[in-house]
């Protein structure tokens, strides 16, 4: 992924012919450490958006991995993640796994209080604004895109006025970096579809980070970091 920065504001012709459907490959990248024990997930997502839906998916590793690849273990073979946003709506319909349990998650976007940070760039070749928030221990930053009039991005990272093309928290130990974009692509109504688990704990997206977020403090107690 490519991104530049640039000194001086964005024009106004870069908001103009803005995009509302397409098809986004992410990488996610996450450095994980316990004390002396520390490994890394990686993962790939699909995200499929028109005007009205967006729905990124999970998708599932080959089953050989290449020489050199990060090792997945087990119990990331089989994810059923999905997450799904009714943009006019503002609603989500989101099922995740999370500690070995499924969470169906429905209501609001998450009320993630993003800042813009003043800066401006290309993110490969789209006009890109850097907006930031804070989530339980970790500082986020995300480059999103106003051309790309959905207020979404990878996974649950939603709310900002354009798609999100990247994202890191501070340190880079967890990244969300591009693979490939195609707005020229117009998502089929399979592609829209999605398929949440009949079993879960239901909760609202506040409700889940915040639970999240718990979890995360007791196993940074428990093991360090």
């Amino acid at each position: 992924m490519r991104l530049v920065l640039l000194s001086f504001g964005l024009c106004l012709s870069f908001f103009l012919q803005a995009q509302t459907s397409g098809k986004v490959v992410f990488n996610e990248k996450w450095e994980r450490s316990f004390r002396n024990w520390s490994y890394t997930e990686a993962h790939t997502w699909e995200l499929y958006f028109n005007d009205t839906i967006a729905v990124c998916h999970w998708i599932k590793p080959e089953e050989k991995e290449s020489a050199g690849a990060v090792k997945t273990f087990s119990w990331m073979q089989d994810l059923e993640d999905v997450y799904v946003s009714h943009i006019r709506e503002k609603q989500v319909e989101d099922a995740v796994e999370f500690f070995r349990r499924t969470f169906l998650i429905d209501g609001d976007f998450p009320s993630f209080k993003w800042k813009m940070t003043g800066k401006q760039g290309l993110v490969e070749e789209f006009p890109s604004m850097e907006a930031m928030t804070v989530s339980g221990s970790d500082t986020i930053y995300a480059w999103f895109s106003p051309r790309i009039q959905v207020p979404v991005g990878p996974r649950e990272f939603r709310g900002l006025p354009g798609l999100i093309l990247f994202l890191e928290t501070e340190g880079g130990n967890r990244s969300f970096t591009l693979e490939s974009v195609d707005l020229n692509y117009t998502p089929t109504s399979e592609d829209l579809s999605f398929k949440r688990p009949n079993k879960g704990k239901e909760m609202t997206y506040d409700e889940f980070i915040k639970f999240r977020n718990e979890k995360a403090e007791e196993m940074r107690e428990m093991y360090g970091r």
